[in-house]
């Protein structure tokens, strides 16, 4: 089975005026973990977020472990850390996990359009 990804794992990305690289995970205590960053240009129209997912990829469909979004209408670097995530995919062996992430804006008369998610590198770690 072959999985195809929008991105290099160690390359940047640059969205709508935010660049980032979706962070490795880690594993504290069975749990996910990792710091998010993103430095952005300030935006003149409409509004601008972030939505950076922690997903499972132990078969074709991502599971999602848990989903951050955040506001980045401004100027300068936004960054946040996850913790103490449950991370356990299928309860036998181990846990594949990356982190992804991608821009959305919106604009009034478009609703929100969202961007190509941008994928980090994969961890292989025993998740409780």
């Amino acid at each position: 089975m072959v999985f195809a990804f929008s991105s290099s794992a160690t390359n940047a990305a640059t969205q709508e005026d935010c660049t980032f690289t979706p962070p490795k995970p880690g594993i504290a205590s069975g749990k996910a973990k990792f710091t998010f960053s993103a430095r952005c240009g300030n935006l003149t129209l409409g509004s601008r977020r972030i939505r950076v997912q922690l997903v499972g990829v132990d078969g074709p469909v991502r599971q999602k472990m848990g989903e951050w979004v955040i506001p980045a209408n401004g100027s300068g670097t936004q960054r946040f850390s996850v913790s103490g995530v449950r991370c356990n995919e299928d309860r036998i062996g181990r846990d594949e996990l990356r982190v992804r992430a991608r821009v959305e804006t919106k604009f009034s008369i478009y609703g929100w359009q969202s961007r190509s998610w941008v994928e980090g590198q994969q961890i292989s770690a025993n998740c409780v």
